[in-house]
């Protein structure tokens, strides 16, 4: 994987990101278990708010991985192909 200081340090970043959203919804579980699944509407509310930062930044981590594990070779090929289907 060829990558920039830059790119690394972005997916460092989403990483982080990444693993607090996942403590903050693991301590929001255990909150909802110590509970007994009673809860409030605002405890819901930001139950969901989790839940979403969580999935966004999964799913932000995920793409910059996919961005920065693509053969160089192959992203320089694609615009030509395109091209080369235009042109015909």
């Amino acid at each position: 994987m060829s990558s920039s200081p830059t790119d690394r340090e972005e997916l460092t970043q989403l990483k982080h990101k990444r693993e607090l959203a996942r403590d903050s919804l693991a301590m929001l579980d255990q909150a909802r278990a110590a509970c007994h699944g009673f809860t409030l509407d605002p405890f819901d509310d930001e139950y969901r708010r989790a839940v979403q930062r969580y999935d966004r930044a999964d799913r932000r981590l995920k793409e910059t991985q996919n961005k920065l594990t693509v053969n160089p070779a192959a992203r320089a090929f694609v615009p030509r192909l395109i091209q080369a289907i235009r042109a015909r």
